[in-house]
């Protein structure tokens, strides 16, 4: 679940002044905008969503918010491909599982010795 850290001002007279940090507002804009998009948003089309939905927000301050929520929300947010973003709740139950590597061999110093020998 996403939480609201709130940040605090001494104003004076003994007062404190909360409120909510800019950044987090962007974040949970943008969570808001992937609910309501069940096929996931592409980096870019997130970042503009962001912006028309308050223009207050700066643009830089958007794209440096939104870049990382697939590593600030690993249980919320996942990427089936590079620049998609996608909640997790909307992942298809039979993505295809990916096909490991070949096994990679490491070779010795030894192995070149011949072909120079020769």
């Amino acid at each position: 679940m996403f939480y609201k850290r709130k940040s605090t001002i001494a104003v004076g007279d003994g007062k404190v002044m909360h409120y909510e940090k800019i950044t987090d507002r962007i974040k949970e804009r943008a969570l808001e905008l992937l609910r309501r998009s069940p096929a996931g948003l592409r980096y870019s089309e997130l970042a503009r969503q962001v912006q028309a939905s308050d223009p207050s927000f700066n643009p830089n301050t958007i794209q440096g918010s939104i870049w990382d929520l697939d590593a600030t929300y690993p249980n919320q947010v996942y990427k089936p491909s590079r620049g998609l973003f996608r909640l997790i709740v909307y992942k298809p139950a039979e993505e295809e599982p990916k096909e490991p590597a070949e096994e990679f061999i490491p070779s010795k110093e030894s192995d070149f010795y011949n072909v120079f020998c020769a």
